[in-house]
């Protein structure tokens, strides 16, 4: 079943960034955007577009760190855990060196969780100061964590069709080239999910994809096949710390605008990612992707300002939309801290 949150405070913080008003909450504000998926023209010509939402599910745990135990484990102060993995949980922390990060929780006891810190499918980064660098962020005692449902398939889009008196409201089908899909990029390629009636599927596989991640900093490209419009909440907790998302490199990546509120690419500020690669023309810098709707539009910094391919006009005002995901292309050399975009809250929760 979709998780459906109260929504508390959402007006105040959206208001005041259309304003463009001081961006001031009172508490930490549960919130929802919407995403527009537009129709198909028609049945055999899809349409295609980009999402990815800021929010979180709600803690269902908030402590400390008591012991850093291993590379990929950490215990907490005061928990009295139940199984963990069954539904996807992560862990989120709140402050030290790590603040801003997510892991998948990959096992657990009553008090110790094992995350994901694996480089390829995890986080990539370890809790303590060994391999792969001493550059990379890390945790100790006293760091404080959440503890929370993870989003999936199946929390953030249902699992029963509407069609069938459920909530999951994209065109089903029993192979992926006549439903809908959302395709996640892997870092090498675009994995392809779909729901055949009965659960998410993802080509390649028979297994059920209802509980598969998908990482606050993770960008969805849909298409839709359907020849309806669709609108989509995606509802939770407003993110309220520093926000930390990696684009190693040389490679890519397809990441999420990780708050709620329009930004524009100066403001992203992914030119001051270190080892960040600028050029004066975009076939020699790193690259940022935006969809329009139709083809991919790249932009690259050129040492002074954002430029897109085709024009000599400065793009720094360039719209990255609350919802729009972007794709990252490094021709740099980056990996761990040097990979690292360190976010800080672009309003004031008191």
């Amino acid at each position: 079943m979709r998780r459906i949150v109260p929504i508390i405070c959402t007006v105040a913080l959206f208001a005041f960034a259309s304003l463009g008003l001081a961006q001031t909450v009172a508490t930490t504000p549960v919130g929802f955007t919407t995403a527009t998926i537009p129709a198909a023209p028609s049945g055999t010509t899809p349409a295609n577009t980009t999402i990815c939402s800021a929010f979180y599910a709600p803690a269902e745990f908030t402590g400390a760190v008591s012991s850093v135990d291993s590379s990929n484990q950490i215990s907490l102060s005061g928990a009295a855990f139940g199984n963990l993995t069954t539904v996807a949980h992560l862990a989120r922390f709140k402050s030290g060196g790590s603040v801003g990060r997510f892991f998948v929780v990959t096992a657990n006891s009553a008090t110790q969780v094992t995350l994901n810190t694996a480089a390829t499918g995890g986080s990539g980064y370890t809790l303590t100061t060994g391999s792969p660098g001493a550059g990379q962020t890390q945790v100790v005692a006293g760091d404080s964590v959440e503890i929370l449902p993870a989003n999936t398939f199946g929390s953030l889009f249902g699992t029963v069709p509407v069609a069938n008196s459920g909530t999951m409201p994209f065109l089903t089908g029993a192979t992926f080239d006549v439903a809908d899909n959302i395709q996640l990029f892997n870092g090498a390629t675009w994995d392809v999910y779909f729901h055949n009636g009965t659960n998410w599927r993802k080509t390649g596989s028979g297994l059920n994809q209802n509980n598969t991640v998908v990482l606050p900093d993770r960008g969805m490209f849909v298409i839709r096949r359907a020849t309806s419009a669709l609108s989509l909440n995606f509802l939770g907790t407003v993110p309220s710390t520093t926000e930390k998302t990696d684009f190693p490199g040389p490679g890519n990546t397809f990441k999420a605008n990780r708050f709620p509120l329009d930004t524009n690419l100066l403001t992203l500020g992914l030119q001051t990612l270190p080892n960040w690669q600028s050029g004066a023309t975009f076939d020699v810098a790193d690259n940022v992707y935006l969809w329009n709707g139709t083809t991919w539009v790249v932009y690259f910094w050129n040492g002074t300002n954002w430029k897109k391919t085709g024009s000599g006009l400065n793009q720094n005002t360039t719209a990255v939309p609350t919802g729009t995901p972007f794709f990252v292309v490094r021709q740099s050399s980056a990996s761990g801290a040097t990979s690292t975009l360190t976010q800080t809250l672009p309003y004031t929760l008191n």
